[in-house]
């Protein structure tokens, strides 16, 4: 099983295609501020599933070195909640079902999803026309 520190999953959402996750933060320390105060993850491993994230933020941020187990994770971030999660996904059709139960339910104030596996960005694209999710390699 993959294990990567917040930080390190950080630098991937940070570099993942397109801008608009960042919205409105533009440079890297803004970014990773807001991440650090405002992720929550579900089924990622027990350090992590304790601390509950309210609107406001989390009363002390992480630090970044708490480690998340998963090969398949994603991220969902809504920008105008300033809300942002990481679930541990089990298999790559479970990743295909939440993207489009994601696109099906999602608003204009969703600003992205980002799946990693094994560490890395697994970019995709969602067909709206057939409602199907094809992986670009």
């Amino acid at each position: 099983m993959t294990e990567l520190t917040v930080n390190e999953i950080i630098d991937i959402l940070y570099e993942a295609d397109g801008a608009e996750h960042l919205e409105p933060y533009y440079n890297y320390q803004d970014f990773k501020d807001n991440m650090l105060n405002i992720l929550q993850f579900f089924n990622c491993g027990e350090e992590l599933e304790e601390d509950e994230v309210r609107r406001s933020g989390r009363d002390t941020p992480l630090t970044g070195e708490e480690v998340v187990r998963g090969d398949l994770l994603l991220f969902d971030y809504y920008h105008h909640d300033n809300y942002a999660s990481i679930e541990k996904i089990d298999s790559i059709d479970d990743v295909e079902c939440a993207i489009l139960n994601e696109a099906e339910f999602s608003s204009h104030y969703k600003s992205s999803i980002v799946l990693i596996e094994k560490g890395e960005e697994k970019k995709y694209k969602y067909n709206e026309n057939n409602n199907t999710v094809e992986w670009i390699d």
